[in-house]
């Protein structure tokens, strides 16, 4: 699978914070994996690319790229071995469609979006009514909690007020995302899905 997305801030936001979001997954399918991704970030004066290329023995090599204020290109290489099962933010948001859901249901597995490592909690809370072009339909209402695994970066994470997340999917074969929520000191957050062309 091929997933590509794209963000930007339009209107007022737009002159105080302008911001561009370009990523793109590739994932294999049997069974799902993060295979390379790419993401491009134009934030205010500040540009960085960030490439991931995922191995099948658990190695990932990240290659970055930052200009600040048209300055020279400044280049970063890291390279991660993991142990457990690791996607890239990406595939991580597909996978939770594959899933079984159920209330009380808790997966776990480790996301990889470029610089540290997390490890993912989705738990699957109750279940909510959710409008979708002109219908009702049942979701199950799913809880993500993200913890660095960088021992240093969870004390300084641990003083930080979390942001509260929902994730509503479909509960039928579908298993559409229909809605995600968040709310965090900095404001709230909300996408809806509009349609789907197969």
């Amino acid at each position: 699978f091929k997933v590509k997305v794209q963000a930007r801030t339009i209107g007022m936001a737009d002159r105080l914070y302008r911001m561009r979001y370009r990523g793109e997954a590739l994932m294999d399918t049997a069974p799902l994996s993060s295979v390379k991704t790419t993401m491009q970030q134009d934030v205010r004066s500040t540009e960085k690319v960030t490439t991931m290329s995922f191995q099948d023995n658990g190695a990932i090599k990240t290659t970055e790229t930052k200009s600040e204020n048209g300055s020279p290109m400044k280049y970063a290489v890291r390279n991660v071995q993991t142990e457990r099962f690791t996607l890239d933010p990406f595939s991580a948001t597909y996978l939770v469609r594959g899933l079984d859901w159920a209330v009380g249901t808790e997966k776990v597995f480790d996301v990889y979006p470029g610089k540290y490592q997390y490890e993912l909690r989705l738990k699957c809370v109750n279940t909510a009514i959710v409008e979708f072009g002109g219908e009702k339909r049942t979701a199950w209402v799913i809880v993500p909690t993200v913890t660095n695994l960088d021992p240093d970066k969870q004390s300084d994470a641990a003083k930080k007020k979390p942001a509260n997340v929902k994730i509503y999917v479909s509960a039928d074969e579908l298993k559409d995302v229909l809605k995600i929520e968040a709310s965090h000191t900095l404001g709230q957050f909300r996408v809806r899905m509009e349609r789907f062309e197969p």
